[in-house]
């Protein structure tokens, strides 16, 4: 009989590695680690990783080669490096053109530009140049830039850029009207644009009542801000008045000045002899002089009339009386000739 003895003996398994990489130009700084390195012995069942997803981007799979790895393959005696590259996708973005009259009105709206595909992450091409020309009833109008809103700030910069949501890929680009402005050359005719829009403007004119002119820039453009920089459509202007001088003809004197403005005047005010008697009002539509005319803030377009007197005439009290009201308004009337008759107040 044969015996034998059996002994132990170590002997290396040879294992192979499999490794994953990112590769291209175009890596998101989001997309997750790799999956770590793995050893395998020839022929053992290899399952492969997920793919990564990230907002934005597709991911072509990992790959062995030029070939796709699937979900499973058998270790080959060698090792094996599974790569993946990114993509960026696209999405469509919009680019609407607004054009707004003097009051603010939208006029007109270009939305030509839509559905345009571009990368995500891009920049939201659009047009800022001013001023611009736009047609409107067949003749060509003036328009500046007023602002631009973007549906995200998510760029550099805060500007818009195309992201995975379609609503938010959006420029608003608003134009105003810009047709007024003083001009020098022509002092009644303030038609010089100055590059800001109307909307945010008024316009002051200044004129004469009988015997007497008014000299100086007759109509300005005043700009309405709130605080130093802030455009505002809501704030009031401040006259310049410049260079304007009331003055009467022979044998007159100026009285004041008069404001036609609604937001002043009270219209209430009964024209009684001459509109003289609308200056004077529980509101500030009568101004001594320039000075107070400058102090004064309008919201409207105001027009100014400078009244003169006869430097002889006497100065009048005149009581008006309303039906509907038990309150009585006091005027000082400076007629020129008239002749004025008592007439009895009514029980």
């Amino acid at each position: 009989m044969v015996t034998g003895e059996w002994t132990r003996e170590n002997i290396e398994v040879q294992k192979y590695k499999v490794t994953y990489k990112y590769v291209g130009s175009i890596i998101p700084s989001n997309a997750p680690q790799v999956p770590v390195t793995a050893e395998y012995v020839k022929n053992q069942p290899v399952n492969v990783e997920e793919t990564p997803e990230i907002k934005g981007y597709s991911f072509n799979g990992w790959n062995r080669g030029t070939s796709n790895a699937g979900s499973t393959f058998n270790m080959p005696a060698e090792d094996v490096e599974l790569t993946g590259s990114f993509v960026k996708n696209s999405y469509p973005y919009f680019v609407t053109y607004h054009y707004e009259d003097a009051k603010g009105n939208e006029i007109y709206a270009d939305d030509s530009v839509k559905n345009v595909l571009a990368e995500f992450e891009s920049v939201i091409p659009y047009d800022t140049t001013s001023p611009k020309q736009y047609a409107i009833d067949g003749k060509d109008h003036n328009f500046v830039l007023d602002k631009v809103v973007f549906g995200n700030t998510q760029g550099a910069g805060k500007t818009a850029i195309v992201t995975d949501v379609a609503a938010k890929n959006n420029v608003d680009v608003y134009y105003a009207l810009d047709e007024l402005g003083t001009n020098p050359e022509n002092p009644t005719n303030p038609n010089k644009p100055d590059g800001i829009a109307d909307k945010y403007q008024i316009v002051f004119t200044y004129v004469a009542d009988d015997h007497g002119t008014v000299t100086g820039m007759l109509k300005e453009v005043v700009t309405r801000y709130e605080g130093d920089k802030k455009f505002s459509t809501t704030a009031p202007a401040y006259p310049i008045a410049e260079n304007i001088v009331a003055t009467p003809d022979a044998g007159y004197k100026f009285v004041n000045w008069t404001s036609r403005n609604p937001s002043e005047a009270s219209a209430n005010i009964v024209a009684v002899f001459s509109r003289i008697l609308q200056q004077s009002s529980a509101t500030n539509a009568e101004f001594k002089d320039v000075a107070a005319i400058r102090a004064a803030g309008f919201t409207q377009d105001t027009e100014f009339t400078a009244h003169f007197l006869a430097s002889d005439a006497t100065t009048y009290k005149v009581e008006v009386y309303y039906e509907h009201e038990a309150s009585i308004q006091q005027f000082r009337v400076r007629p020129r000739l008239w002749l004025v008759q008592p007439i009895p107040r009514q029980p």
